[in-house]
């Protein structure tokens, strides 16, 4: 029962079914309403009873209740408006429900047709049970924010007469009678564990065997004999004995690097004390063991995306004495601004402009940290629906969590388990650090004289010997501690399970080498330098030895750069333990490797293919040398370490490279359409007929790579949380790149289609929904009014805009000197 407010001729009036207390505002006085009663609903009373109060405020005499959109951040249930006609009279009802919530049927009735209708979930009997045991939440050490949680249930099936215990988490699926439980979430309280459940086997592998004909097909129609791939190759071979070349081009580019001093005001740990600890064996919060210069290196780039810093008072100091020296100088480390801020609707919230904040950035004048409400929020939410705002809040969180480890040095986990479990180590904040050392490590405190020998006071005699020798410049003891330290690792019970020194060698090899980054120069200049000479040797009639010396030396040291680079996704696959693909910086590395592949690829058919790989790959490069992509060598996710990952990522991001290859190809061809005239266009209508071939022969096998990269994602999904097709937007995008480069490789069947010039236009426009799926997608169609800016979409790049209008401007200068080539002609 409520209390009733209803109008009777102009009046509200009141029925309430529990007594009442008017109390009239004006004159103080109070009188009784007794239940079930009426009585007219004045604005000048208080009514109240026990602990409720309410008052008349305003009157809407004309007013309806009607069911509006809601806000995209807003969790409020869905509703339906289902207009339903029947005998030609229309009702209408709402439905309310959606995904997540069970049916519930609502009657509506349509000139005496009685009907149910329901917007939801339908309810399904499991015919076993699963009882939560436990669920088991855990926390970055230091901190509330979550790292990973698990459920610990119990099975129960009467049929069977089976009951067992089981762990379900991140990759870790419960099979049981044709139904798959995936951890999907958790409760607000942290109680009750949320699991999604898949029971659709036959379907599934009818997916699979479609999916299997379709890769068998692709592979197939690049061998056939009658196939349109070989058909391009033996025209391209054609083209080529009708042309011959000739001309020398030297380009010579010079990269100058000015260096500057500065004068040191406060002390910092020297650079070969640091190197010394940087050999020192860590175990990072993951398992993994590994030097100190891995895991300060990882951290420092984690929190900054700097490999190195330029302060006023310390100098340049590299990310390993930088590690060092937030411990032992946290106070002057928590006022520097070197924590990144990507979005600015982040940077807002800590009343920040620049992209870094400092530590003390994160807390108001309480001490109150600015993040909690939002990062709790975003933690709670389901992977599938945060939104770009929910992850960037939970990627500046960790930041901010990283650096409270590094500042009280509990990411130091140096201290081997005297249990002998390798994945037990421990920091000077853990319990096994207090326990007092004895037997062979009593000759250490020889030299320490410390009164009582632990891990503990070791670390924190080190700190302080650290912070005076930072001073004086007298590392002698410090370096002895940290040997001991070595010593007490290598005597440990696990010391043959530990990297030898030879490895840590390695890995302090492969951090402080920059690899890609010397790779992005040397592909930049190549790029150039044989563009200008696969140009002149196409477009020349006779053949220049000089040229093609210079030609075939250049390839050779490109060839080795790839061998390199090669080398350097082989390095990282060792060091990280699976293959380096896994994150947006891989995948990039791994664009400019297949980019390379494929210019070799083709290198028989034009000189000019080799060139645009480079180039593909130096611009791949460089992007990922941007401070948006972590370089760092890091274990994988619990959902990413599946062996699909290695199959779907390096296949659909290679496909990247093929259709990049494209792209530049296109443009190329562009470029000759412009620099066409009367005396060279039968030269270079040569040139462009074979490369658009070649560039139909790259799309081919992009398209190809594309479609079966797409279909193993949707394998890798439903085995890895039970959904492996969901239209969410990343997946959309990879199937539209699909369908796109599928009606470019088909526009030869349209007659008014069928030019050379609108397949390279083609090439170029297609490659636009790669670049919406690499990079639009994370920015423009990310759910909720947090997507970047607080639903404002990021303002467009003005150098994009450029790029954009430059190339529109190619391409139509392009058309226009073709369709004036053929009027000519």
């Amino acid at each position: 029962t409520s209390i009733i407010v209803f109008d009777n001729n102009g009046k509200l009036m009141l029925k309430s079914p529990v007594n009442l207390i008017r109390s009239n505002i004006a004159t103080n006085l109070t009188d009784s309403i007794f239940k079930d009663s009426i009585y007219e609903f004045s604005a000048q009373n208080v009514y109240s009873s026990g602990k409720m109060m309410f008052l008349f405020s305003k009157f809407y005499k004309n007013a309806k209740k009607e069911i509006i959109s809601g806000k995209p951040d807003e969790n409020g249930i869905d509703a339906l408006v289902v207009e339903v006609e029947y005998n030609g009279k229309i009702h209408e009802t709402n439905v309310f429900g959606g995904s997540g919530y069970l049916a519930q049927y609502q009657n509506a009735n349509v000139d005496g047709l009685n009907l149910s209708l329901a917007f939801g979930e339908t309810e399904m009997e499991l015919p076993f049970s699963l009882k939560l045991r436990d669920f088991i939440l855990e926390r970055y050490p230091g901190s509330m924010s979550p790292s990973s949680y698990a459920s610990e249930v119990t099975l129960n099936d009467s049929r069977n007469n089976l009951n067992e215990d089981h762990r379900i988490f991140m990759n870790n699926v419960l099979d049981y009678d044709g139904y798959r439980f995936f951890q999907s979430s958790y409760d607000n309280d942290e109680g009750g564990t949320i699991l999604s459940v898949n029971h659709d086997f036959y379907g599934t592998w009818i997916t699979y065997i479609a999916y299997i004909i379709l890769c068998l097909g692709f592979v197939l129609t690049l061998f056939n004999k009658t196939s349109r791939f070989l058909y391009l190759s033996k025209n391209i071979t054609e083209i080529q004995k009708l042309r011959k070349a000739g001309l020398t081009t030297i380009l010579i580019l010079i990269f100058t690097a000015i260096s500057f001093s500065q004068t040191n005001t406060k002390p910092t740990v020297s650079s070969e004390h640091a190197e010394k600890v940087g050999h020192l064996l860590v175990q990072t919060y993951d398992g993994r063991i590994e030097p100190l210069h891995t895991l300060a290196n990882d951290i420092i780039h984690k929190i900054s995306r700097k490999d190195k810093f330029e302060l006023l008072e310390k100098g340049t100091i590299n990310n390993m004495q930088a590690f060092i020296d937030m411990v032992i100088d946290a106070e002057y480390w928590k006022a520097q601004k070197i924590i990144y801020v990507k979005e600015q609707s982040v940077r807002d919230i800590l009343g920040i402009k620049e992209k870094y904040a400092s530590y003390y950035d994160f807390f108001d004048g309480m001490q109150r940290y600015k993040l909690t409400e939002y990062a709790e929020s975003a933690f709670r939410k389901k992977q599938s629906e945060q939104n770009t705002f929910d992850k960037e809040i939970i990627k500046v969180d960790e930041r901010i969590n990283i650096c409270m480890m590094v500042y009280d040095a509990s990411f130091i986990k140096i201290f081997p388990s005297q249990n002998s479990n390798i994945s037990n180590w421990g920091s000077w904040t853990d319990t096994m650090a207090y326990y007092t050392l004895s037997g062979s490590y009593k000759v250490i405190n020889d030299d320490l004289k410390l009164k009582q020998l632990n891990f503990r006071n070791m670390l924190s005699l080190y700190f302080s010997e650290l912070s005076i020798a930072s001073k004086n410049e007298n590392y002698a003891k410090a370096d002895r501690i940290i040997g001991y330290f070595k010593s007490i690792q290598r005597s440990s019970s696990i010391a043959d399970k530990l990297p030898t020194d030879s490895q840590i060698s390695f890995e302090v090899h492969y951090n402080k080498s920059n690899i890609f980054v010397i790779l992005r120069n040397i592909y930049g200049i190549l790029s150039f330098v044989l563009l200008i000479l696969a140009f002149v040797d196409n477009l020349r009639e006779k053949t220049n030895k000089l040229v093609k010396r210079l030609l075939s030396f250049f390839i050779i040291i490109l060839g080795l750069a790839f061998l390199y680079h090669t080398y350097g996704m082989i390095l990282r696959w060792y060091l990280s333990g699976h293959a380096p693909w896994s994150n947006g910086y891989e995948a990039l590395l791994l664009v400019a490797w297949g980019a390379i592949l494929g210019g070799f690829f083709f290198i028989k058919n034009s000189k000019i293919t080799i060139a645009s790989a480079a180039l593909l790959a130096f611009f791949m490069l460089m992007t990922a040398g941007h401070s948006s992509y972590d370089p760092q060598l890091t274990n994988l996710q619990p959902v990413l370490k599946s062996y699909w990952l290695i199959i779907h990522v390096a296949t659909l991001t290679i496909s990247y490279s093929f259709l990049g290859s494209g792209f530049i190809l296109g443009l190329i061809n562009m470029m000759l359409y412009i620099f066409k005239n009367v005396r060279n266009a039968s030269r270079l209508n040569l040139v462009i007929k074979e490369l658009t071939y070649i560039n139909e022969m790259n799309l081919i096998l992009g398209i190809g790579l594309a479609t079966i990269g797409t279909f193993l994602g949707g394998v890798w999904a439903n085995e890895s949380w039970g959904r492996y097709w969901g239209w969410d937007a990343k997946e959309t995008w990879a199937l539209i790149i699909v369908t796109t480069y599928t009606i470019i490789l088909h526009l030869r069947f349209i007659p008014k289609l069928k030019s050379l010039y609108v397949f390279n236009l083609s090439a170029i426009i297609g490659f636009g929904s790669v670049i919406m799926t690499f990079v639009g997608v994370n920015y423009y169609l990310s759910k909720g009014m947090h997507s970047y800016a607080a639903g404002e979409t990021p303002i467009f790049p003005f150098w994009a805009w450029i790029l954009i209008i430059s190339i529109l401007l190619i391409i139509t200068i392009a058309g226009i000197k073709n369709s004036n080539s053929k009027n000519q002609s």
